[in-house]
């Protein structure tokens, strides 16, 4: 699974949202260069992540496959 559509399957769960009600990912990042960076040689070996917030939650990812989720404070 690309990591961008992980990420949006993985906030939709934890904000209770489906994930077509959410805001377009492309609104956030860079839907392409996050899957690059992410699945790329290498990718893994170095210990690679981003981190940025979408639908007000902050998110990490990293090229293992690992998403943390924290709700942002209002």
């Amino acid at each position: 699974m690309q990591p961008s559509i992980a990420v949006i399957e993985a906030v939709a769960a934890v904000t209770g949202r489906d994930p077509t009600a959410l805001p377009p990912l492309e609104d956030r990042i860079d839907v392409d260069g996050l899957n690059d960076v992410l699945t790329g040689n290498g990718a893994d070996d170095a210990g690679v992540y981003v981190s940025f917030t979408y639908a007000g939650v902050a998110v990490a990812v990293a090229a293992s496959g690992d998403i943390a989720l924290r709700a942002e404070r209002e």
